[in-house]
Formats: structure tokens, sequence, C-alpha cells
């Protein structure tokens, strides 16, 4: 789109969105502590070999905030494949980082706003990105609709009700 960016669609997408995710940063029972803030997978370094973690890179947005921010980015980042999500990759993903540290039954309740409100976060930055800060970059004006899709597909109930069994299951193991 070629419209001035306060008149694109993304900015009615994203005040509807907003205001339906923000009250999730401030919920009771969320732990804290400190958070990458953008634990997508350029941000990751891993073994050449094996493929196993190594270390984040890029603390720009590091900060005190939610450690499920940081969960729910990187499986929103992490676990999709051709821009649907891969339930059996969420599932490894999770179980992995619940054998570390559990969930709160408030942090249960709140993944899947968490993940839609990480990805709301990232695309606004492309966005704003590729729509306002370098508007020369016609090729890259709607990189932000691939998260978009997300946020939207996360919506699905099947989809919702998948990812709910997935993150109870996680409590048992």
């Amino acid at each position: 789109e070629n419209e001035h960016p306060c008149r694109h669609s993304y900015v009615d997408f994203y005040e509807r969105r907003v205001d339906h995710l923000s009250h999730l940063i401030t919920l009771e029972g969320i732990p804290c502590g400190i958070i990458h803030g953008d634990p997508f997978l350029d941000n990751i370094l891993v073994e050449e070999t094996t493929g196993s973690f190594k270390a984040f890179v890029d603390f720009e947005d590091a900060c005190v905030g939610p450690l499920l921010f940081d969960v729910a980015c990187c499986a929103a980042a992490a676990c999709y494949k051709d821009n649907a999500l891969d339930i059996t990759l969420l599932a490894s993903f999770l179980r992995g980082y619940t054998s570390e540290r559990r969930f709160t039954a408030s942090e249960e309740e709140a993944f899947i706003g968490f993940m839609q409100m990480t990805l709301l976060c990232n695309g606004t930055w492309r966005f704003k990105n590729f729509n306002i800060d370098h508007r020369e970059l016609e090729q890259c004006r709607n990189k932000h609709v691939e998260l978009q899709d997300r946020i939207v597909g996360l919506d699905d109930v099947a989809l919702r009700a998948q990812i709910n069994q997935i993150v109870l299951a996680c409590r048992s193991q």
C-alpha cells in the first residue's frame, strides 16, 4: 500500500489489538525478571554441528519485564513453518522450557495472549521501520503482514484449544 502510514489499515488493526492485549503486561501472577525482549531466531546463536542453543545476541531491547514475554516471543518466532504454527515444534519448545521453569497458573492462562502481544510488538516495529522510517525500502513495506496473519490465526478456537492442551500438558511432565 502506498498510502500515508497514518491511514494504513495496520494502524486500525494495531489500535484494536493493543486495547485488547495491553492488560496482559500487568496481570497478577506473571513473574518478572530480566528479559531479552527480542528472542527471534536472528538473535540466537547455535552450535554449528549440533544446532543446540549457544547464546542470545542483540540486547537492545533487554529490560525487566514478564518472563512470559520472551517465552511467547520465541515461540511466536521459532515455532512457525510457512507461516503456520507447527504444533509439534511448539510442544517440544514448551516441554524444554518448562522442564527448567514451570509456568504459573496465570502464565498458562495468558500464554496465547502473550504470543499475540509479542507478534503485535514485532509487527509494529516492522510496520514503523518500513512504512515510516525507511519508506524507500518499498520491497519491505509489507513485512509486518506475516506477523499480523499469525496474530489473527491465533484467534482460531481449535488452534487455541491445541495450544492450551500443550501448555497444560507441560504441567504434568
